[in-house]
């Protein structure tokens, strides 16, 4: 699991609404639940060359996409439901509970360097300064 957003374990998330982000048989996943039932897309690019990646990842009502080295997936979640209600922290590299706040889809945590984060229109983020908690995401090399 590299990136979870979502319902707060404490108040039983137990996969309930949220947006995640994995890497699952060296390629880029991003699943999401907005309450009517799971959409998934899954990047065709393999990681696991070595390489840095180029990432965009978007999610606009139901319809996801994964952009990975300038190729795009995506994928739509079932029914009607198009928000994403949830209140949980951002997760970066792990969560407190696999099992319960991703219902049991991602039970290992991502172990590797990031570079840059935006959301949305934001600058880029100092995520390691202003995160509440990280895992396993360790210091980045100079980029290539």
């Amino acid at each position: 699991l590299l990136f979870f957003y979502g319902q707060s374990s404490e108040i039983g998330g137990n996969g309930k609404d949220f947006f995640a982000v994995a890497i699952n048989n060296s390629k880029l996943e991003m699943t999401f639940e907005l309450g009517s039932g799971l959409g998934q897309v899954q990047s065709d690019v393999l990681l696991s060359d070595d390489r840095v990646h180029d990432v965009l990842i978007k999610l606009a009502e139901q319809e996801g996409t994964i952009t990975v080295d300038g190729q795009s997936s995506s994928g739509r979640s079932p029914g009607r439901l198009r928000e994403l209600n949830a209140n949980g922290d951002i997760y970066f590299g792990g969560v407190p509970n696999f099992s319960l706040m991703t219902a049991g889809r991602y039970l290992n945590g991502y172990l590797g360097c990031i570079w840059d984060i935006e959301i949305g229109i934001s600058p880029v983020l100092d995520w390691i300064t202003s995160s509440k908690r990280s895992r396993n995401i360790e210091p980045c090399q100079d980029k290539p």
